[in-house]
């Protein structure tokens, strides 16, 4: 551990034997993934990997930690070296945990494949409109059609007939309204006009025109 942690971190001031003091353990040991540190990556987002890699690893953060706290009160573990986790070797319970949770990392290296996905998922769309994860992700950003929100924003009355261009949200491009952008609107345009005459009980004769 004293040369993993020299090697792979600079944090060489970092010392097994004071943080083993500081709690009051006699022996420390280091929760491996894979014969590699499992890192505590739940708050802080590291981009050397690909956005499912960070989820893969920051689900099993999570889940470390809440098996960690609730064995012996979640007195037995510690943040160690390169924001890794350390443990009471001597505290049978964390020590039993400790061993639960490597051999499933070691087996399978997702302690909760949904909470993953969900993280990723969460990752690659921030907001309503933005999607990182590419074309074949299937979410509307990925796979709107613009026609379709032109039409809304007509609808809606964010897009008027005095704007000569409009913007799409998902795309986040300016459009310019053609010809055949102002045929839908003028169809649509005409069709509330007689709603909100027929609204008022006022007969109207309307036909859409195509």
């Amino acid at each position: 551990m004293h040369d993993y942690a020299r090697q792979s971190y600079t944090y060489n001031l970092w010392s097994f034997e004071d943080a083993a003091e500081e709690n009051g353990w006699k022996s420390i040991g280091l929760v491996m993934d894979n014969l590699s540190p499992a890192a505590s990556s739940t708050d802080q987002r590291y981009y050397g990997y690909d956005t499912a890699r960070w989820a893969q690893g920051a689900s099993n953060a999570e889940a470390i930690e809440e098996a960690l706290n609730a064995a012996d009160g979640g007195m037995g573990w510690a943040y160690g070296p390169g924001e890794t986790y350390v443990f009471d070797a001597d505290n049978e319970a964390v020590a039993a945990v400790v061993r639960e949770l490597e051999g499933a990392l070691a087996s399978y290296g997702f302690l909760n494949e949904e909470r993953a996905s969900e993280l990723e998922d969460e990752e690659n769309h921030p907001d309503d409109f933005t999607c990182h994860a590419g074309r074949d992700c299937g979410c509307y950003v990925s796979s709107h059609e613009c026609s379709d929100v032109f039409r809304d924003g007509v609808e809606s009355g964010d897009i008027t007939s005095k704007m000569t261009e409009w913007h799409c949200p998902y795309c986040q491009e300016d459009r310019e309204i053609g010809r055949e952008e102002r045929a839908v609107m003028a169809l649509i345009l005409a069709r509330k006009w007689h709603e909100e005459i027929q609204a008022a009980g006022q007969m109207t004769v309307f036909m859409f025109v195509a």
